[in-house]
């Protein structure tokens, strides 16, 4: 019984990716300008000081599905870089502004959320899917 329902496991995958079917960590992608994406998950189940957040998600290509390590997650006037395996954390204080993050690494389309109001949530989970930038470097070099 539990083989069956394997062998109809494996096909409904092979019909998803011959369909072209995005993943399903993308499924709630929140599209930006420039073409990157982010999805958001904010939660109030677990316990931190009362004047403390956490946000804390992974950064991915999103046409390799590969992990991008070392890259810039920045909130206000804090950033912090993303280990070898693309995971990044931020502890922040809770406060009443409006907030973003913005996302970015070298060769990458920089992304930015939506703004964010810190004193709703104790965990923010933001996993960030970044698209190569294909734009020309411009070399102003030795014009006058």
């Amino acid at each position: 019984m539990l083989r069956m329902y394997y062998k109809k496991g494996i096909i409904i995958l092979l019909i998803a990716e011959l369909l072209g079917c995005k993943p399903i960590e993308t499924k709630h992608l929140k599209p930006t300008f420039n073409k990157g994406g982010y999805v958001i998950k904010k939660t109030n189940d677990i316990f931190l000081p009362k004047d403390s957040i956490i946000i804390q998600g992974y950064i991915k290509d999103i046409s390799a599905m590969k992990s991008l390590n070392f890259s810039n997650v920045k909130l206000g006037c804090t950033s912090v870089k993303s280990d070898e395996n693309g995971f990044y954390i931020i502890k922040a204080k809770r406060n009443d502004d409006l907030s973003f993050l913005t996302c970015y690494s070298i060769g990458y389309r920089t992304i930015e959320t939506e703004r964010l109001i810190l004193t709703k949530y104790k965990l923010i989970n933001i996993n960030f899917f970044m698209i190569e930038d294909d734009r020309p470097l411009i070399n102003c070099e030795g014009l006058n």
